[in-house]
């Protein structure tokens, strides 16, 4: 095979290996309980990135309009996690106002009859906070995460890191390389 070829190859499997360590989503107290991704949560499209542990808020969880207006927030500890219900306005608005108020994360769920459906969605290209970490949750969760006292999470959204495997192929492209320059000398 040709070298460059073998080489290209390998660097774009290198590069096809770079992912994004699994977002974390963790009840730390009153006990410990990991979330599975996927199922219990997701990570909004354009979420800031940040690691973080803090006691959970409720934002006016009996409205239909949690989290859309400022006033939502009065009195919301800086420094906690928003707990907030979908519905009424857009993800981007809730998690701002959220940020307004000193929040170091929004957690986002459903307010659906399903309680197994997971909130998805975006942020928009133009989300400005980006340490904020902002999961959606299935209504189940959510409800339950409402009614826990003396409720911390850990919420961790990370950016891209070579995978293992990735640097492993590129080693092997990078060895072909040398390989072929020295079989031509």
């Amino acid at each position: 095979m040709n070298a460059k070829l073998l080489l290209t190859f390998a660097l774009g499997l290198a590069w096809a290996g770079l992912v994004s360590a699994a977002p974390v989503l963790q009840q730390t107290a009153p006990s410990t309980i990991s979330y599975v991704y996927g199922t219990d949560f997701s990570v909004m499209q354009y979420s800031g990135l940040g690691d973080v542990t803090a006691g959970v808020t409720n934002v006016d969880l009996s409205s239909s309009d949690s989290g859309c207006e400022a006033t939502d927030f009065a009195g919301f500890p800086a420094g906690n996690i928003a707990l907030i219900k979908r519905g009424a306005c857009q993800f981007a608005l809730k998690a701002s106002n959220a940020a307004a108020a000193g929040a170091l994360g929004v957690l986002i769920f459903n307010n659906l009859l399903d309680e197994t459906l997971l909130v998805q969605g975006t942020l928009g290209t133009t989300f400005p906070y980006d340490t904020l970490p902002v999961m959606g949750l299935t209504r189940a969760l959510g409800e339950e995460l409402a009614a826990t006292q003396g409720l911390v999470m850990r919420m961790s959204v990370d950016a891209s890191v070579p995978e293992p495997g990735g640097l492993a192929l590129l080693g092997l492209g990078l060895s072909a390389l040398a390989w072929t320059r020295r079989r031509r000398e």
